[in-house]
């Protein structure tokens, strides 16, 4: 019988295997992914630091199912030594921790590296990228992954002289293809400026076709904060990694400084729960397994309050009307739930819904101002959407246009691309959301159509009362 020799394999490889996970598998599909992974991750470095986005993308075909596809954003530029990593190792970066949260458009350290892996795969071309921190200088890099390793491989590098702060990424891409219609490039910038109205967004087509998109309001939205790990979300192996990565000098600080809703005057309360042996003064690092569990099921015996809600950067009822109403919606209301703590995480759903006066309706679905394009079947957001009862509403569904967006340090995806939401949480947080939209709606709709009722009423007791009359003048005639 037949066997493979026995390896160890990277998430290089694994992804290298599994393209279709990081969503590279269609070629429609492919090219926007690729557009969304680099914008996204432009949009992320602007929101944290509270910059106006100024995104442009050029996308150029360059052969039969090839496109360079180029993205320029003036964000606070990527630090050099951690560019080799960004593109070419998966798993890098600033976005995935397993203790604290961030919400941000990116969440895992795979999408910058997917993007290059893919374009190596399909064309053999590395990622190129200049990027400047301060204005006044710029470095080169062209870097592909090596999947045996998970290690960026570093072709080029050189310094420049630049003229502006910002990051320029080029890919060469194979097995795409560019579409204008509502799958296209195009249509994801108009849904991710829509979430986004704050931004400045430019997409060159292949045909050499500008699209703009303006800031439509002033005002920036205030940066996420870390999401903090709560006392009752630890267990000893949390704890423990939380000991090894501390620069706290003792079990006490790392307590008080490292997690949400624990303060010092909590202190005294957790020692009297816990053995006598169990020192709150030695070095974290020095903390072992026994005490670290002791420590858990203290602070599972005490009460605190949920994880706080202001980590969120949520768009906003209004920004989110004004998004529907752009697209030709008259009638809108929105909804912002309030946020919902669970465990270890924060969620907040928001809705918009707006009746189209003209065509069909449709559904927007977002995680963390972000769209998502694909594979909406299977997404709670969806799911949600369809739960509802729209007649109840007096409303039609096939004419509604429904935004709905998730904010969270932690968005339940399905999976690496993104493109899914999986949660029963999400699912109920949307429906009760698009509820309280579609009454707000419907009330305004049973409101315009009594006034319409009435109006017509009148029109016809005015068009009655001038023929009695003439008639009562040619009886009093007589």
């Amino acid at each position: 019988m037949e066997r493979l020799r026995w390896r160890e394999a990277s998430p290089a490889e694994f992804f290298e295997r599994n393209r279709e996970m990081l969503g590279f598998d269609g070629p429609v599909k492919s090219l926007v992914m690729v557009v969304h992974e680099l914008v996204t991750n432009a949009m992320d470095a602007c929101h944290l630091h509270r910059i106006r986005p100024d995104v442009r993308v050029h996308v150029r075909r360059t052969g039969e199912d090839t496109y360079r596809v180029r993205v320029r954003d003036n964000g606070p530029g990527i630090p050099p030594e951690r560019v080799p990593s960004v593109f070419g190792k998966f798993l890098a970066g600033d976005k995935f921790d397993p203790v604290y949260g961030l919400q941000s458009m990116g969440q895992q350290g795979i999408g910058a590296a997917g993007v290059a892996l893919y374009a190596y795969m399909t064309t053999g071309e590395p990622v190129r990228v200049l990027t400047s921190t301060d204005g006044r200088t710029a470095h080169y890099f062209e870097v592909h992954p090596d999947p045996s390793e998970n290690e960026p491989v570093v072709l080029r590098r050189e310094r420049r002289p630049a003229t502006e702060r910002g990051t320029l990424v080029e890919v060469t891409v194979g097995e795409a293809r560019y579409e204008s219609g509502r799958r296209g490039p195009r249509e994801y910038l108009r849904r991710l400026h829509a979430a986004n109205p704050h931004a400045r967004l430019l997409l060159r087509d292949p045909r050499d076709r500008v699209h703009r998109w303006t800031p439509r309001v002033e005002e920036l939205p205030e940066p996420p904060r870390v999401l903090k790990p709560h006392p009752h979300s630890l267990d000893a192996h949390k704890l423990l990694r939380l000991a090894e990565r501390t620069n706290r000098r003792t079990v006490r600080t790392l307590l008080t400084e490292e997690l949400c809703r624990f303060s010092r005057e909590r202190l005294n309360e957790l020692r009297e729960k816990l053995p006598e042996d169990v020192d709150l003064e030695k070095d974290p690092r020095e903390l072992t397994r026994r005490e670290a569990e002791a420590i858990v099921e203290a602070l599972r015996r005490m009460r605190f309050m949920r994880p706080p809600s202001n980590v969120l950067s949520p768009i906003g009822e209004d920004a989110l009307k004004a998004a529907v109403r752009a697209e030709g919606c008259r009638l809108v209301a929105a909804v912002s739930r309030d946020p919902v703590t669970t465990r270890d995480n924060v969620l907040q759903v928001e809705v918009a819904v707006g009746l189209v006066e003209e065509g069909g309706g449709d559904l927007w679905r977002y995680a963390n101002r972000a769209p998502l394009m694909f594979r909406s079947g299977g997404c709670s957001i969806t799911q949600g959407v369809e739960d509802v009862d729209y007649h109840r509403y007096d409303l039609d569904e096939e004419r509604l246009l429904i935004l709905a967006n998730v904010n969270s340090p932690f968005v339940p995806f399905s999976g690496p691309s993104k493109q899914e939401i999986g949660s029963e949480l999400v699912r109920e947080e949307v429906k009760k959301a698009v509820q309280h939209a579609c009454r707000r709606l419907g009330r305004e709709v049973r409101r315009l159509r009594r006034e319409r009722r009435e109006r017509e009423r009148l029109r016809r007791i005015r068009r009655y009362r001038a023929i009695a009359r003439r008639k009562a003048r040619e009886i009093l005639g007589r």
